[in-house]
């Protein structure tokens, strides 16, 4: 007789879903996302007393270009937010807190 097949290896996991990202916002953008991207800012540094307000003014855009130039994003920058900055931002805040910032 054969000898029995050896047990097939197990699946690999399937990745994460990818997360959605937020649409990309710039200076003078109003509403829930930009208070999404104040929490997180905030998380990030609360020295920086950044309030979630909904409001992309002057402090919000300066924080973001912080970010964007300490992390050294590429290809954006000036306080306006694409996909680059809301992936960095998210890895960031999950690293801190254990949980997603979306």
């Amino acid at each position: 007789p054969k000898p029995p097949a050896p047990p097939k290896p197990p699946a690999p996991p399937k990745p994460p879903a990818p997360s959605k990202v937020p649409v990309s916002i710039g200076p003078g953008a109003k509403g829930e996302t930009v208070k999404l991207l104040q929490r997180g800012l905030y998380a990030l540094n609360p020295a920086g007393k950044l309030a979630a307000t909904g409001v992309m003014d002057t402090a919000t855009v300066r924080a973001v270009a912080d970010f964007q130039r300490f992390f050294k994003i590429p290809g954006e920058s000036g306080g306006k937010v694409g996909p680059k900055t809301w992936h960095f931002l998210n890895f960031l805040y999950a690293t801190k807190t254990g949980k997603k910032l979306f």
